[in-house]
């Protein structure tokens, strides 16, 4: 009996270490989480805001031959993250409010109407930034809708019209900036948008900059690697304009 006892006294503290230690992990990634939450967008907004002065004063802590190369590995990651929240965001945000708009006005138009309007567009606007699939990932309340409102096709197709309009308007509105600055290709974005999606949904909705980042660093380290070198400073996107202005050898 006393054996019995004591194994169940036993099993009884370690589960409540067991509980308090989860409680502390919780607790801890709770708090790691808000300030993530909190500082990120700080810092994100802090780079982006940057005229220059930021990416000098940390390049000038570095030794005076590598100062021109940090500067210019800054200024990738800064033109990546000004893009995304300027460009990218901006026209997620436009997309998400024109379904919403889309949706007000079938449902005034007794066209179909639909319980949850400002999630669907929320979400729709949301997946916009992610490369590549961000389309087809953004369609996916249009295939909720059609397998649970299967007696009411009208609804599905309405919706599919107004995603499909939204973003074509706000594709129109943007231009070609959007593909310029954060274009990645298929071949290093799939692969990419499964293993961020493993590691955490933030991490997946800044796929585009993290991968356009990774992109010009290495082309950028490529090409100062080269032989004969790149010249220091020079970045991926005006390296055909200096190859131009270089004169020919006679």
């Amino acid at each position: 009996t006393v054996e019995i006892l004591s194994a169940n006294l036993s099993g009884f503290l370690d589960s409540i270490a067991e509980l308090i230690v989860s409680a502390a992990v919780g607790l801890f990634d709770t708090i790691g989480f808000i300030v993530g939450l909190v500082l990120l967008p700080l810092w994100v907004l802090s780079v982006v805001r940057d005229g220059g002065s930021l990416r000098r004063s940390v390049a000038a802590q570095f030794a005076p031959a590598a100062q021109a190369d940090v500067y210019a590995l800054l200024t990738i990651v800064h033109r990546a993250l000004s893009t995304f929240l300027r460009v990218q965001l901006a026209a997620a945000a436009a997309v998400g409010v024109a379904v919403y708009a889309g949706m007000e006005i079938s449902g005034r138009a007794e066209i179909a109407s639909y319980g949850v309007p400002v999630a669907i567009a929320a979400f729709m606007g949301t997946a916009q930034v992610i490369p590549q699939l961000g389309g087809l990932v953004g369609a996916l309340p249009i295939v909720l809708v059609t397998l649970t409102r299967q007696d009411e096709p009208a609804a599905a197709i309405a919706l599919l019209a107004i995603y499909v309009a939204a973003v074509q308007l706000v594709k129109l509105a943007v231009g070609d900036r959007l593909g310029r600055d954060l274009q990645v290709r298929p071949a290093l974005a799939l692969p990419a948008f499964a293993v961020l999606s493993q590691i955490g949904l933030g991490w997946l909705l800044l796929s585009a900059p993290i991968l356009v980042v990774a992109r010009n660093a290495i082309t950028y380290l490529r090409g100062r690697l080269a032989e004969p070198p790149i010249p220091a400073g020079v970045l991926p996107w005006e390296r055909r304009r200096v190859k131009n202005s270089v004169p020919a050898s006679s």
